[in-house]
């Protein structure tokens, strides 16, 4: 009825309860060459920004204990925390070398006068940042938590700036 009302096809969304329902829409959508998207079976957490944030809470979380050198030497190399590569890689090996971890090297005294990095002062200023989601952790409820770690990381900036911005703050959408 749509089509005949001359409305894009584009501009239609069908929505189901469960995929059951939608998936037999699809076999009538195929069967008659018609162009569809489905949306169903998509699990949130598989999600690039939601996989991000995750990683962020776990970095804040292991903070408290013992932040482990894969989980922040992966939050390292996310592109919205616009660290150098080679830099993160620098900060690695001379971790390995001196048989320390990467946030115990970033945290020792001579750290910015050294020449392990290019920019010391961004992983000195990414430690206190963590350590300021800390402090937020124990006084804002989650929502407000998460909204602050997504502004204050760079997250929601570089999601933002993203060519499928909009599918991405669904997914955020979705995960809250």
């Amino acid at each position: 009825d749509l089509l005949s009302q001359k409305v894009e096809p584009s501009q239609i969304a069908i929505l189901g309860r469960n995929n059951a329902e939608l998936l037999s829409l699809a076999q009538v959508f195929e069967h008659h060459n018609l162009p569809y998207q489905f949306l169903g079976n998509l699990n949130i957490l598989d999600t690039l920004p939601v996989k991000y944030l995750i990683k962020l809470f776990e970095v804040v979380e292991l903070s408290r204990r013992s932040l482990d050198d894969l989980t922040l030497f992966t939050v390292l190399n996310y592109p919205f925390l616009n660290f150098n590569s080679l830099d993160v890689l620098k900060l690695s090996r001379a971790a390995s070398n001196r048989k320390t971890t990467l946030i115990d090297l970033i945290n020792t005294e001579g750290f910015l006068k050294s020449k392990i990095v290019s920019s010391p002062q961004d992983f000195l200023d990414l430690v206190s940042l963590v350590s300021s989601f800390n402090q937020q952790d124990s006084s804002l409820i989650f929502t407000q938590f998460a909204q602050h770690v997504l502004e204050k990381s760079g997250l929601l900036s570089w999601i933002l700036n993203q060519p499928d911005s909009t599918e991405m703050l669904q997914h955020l959408n979705a995960f809250f």
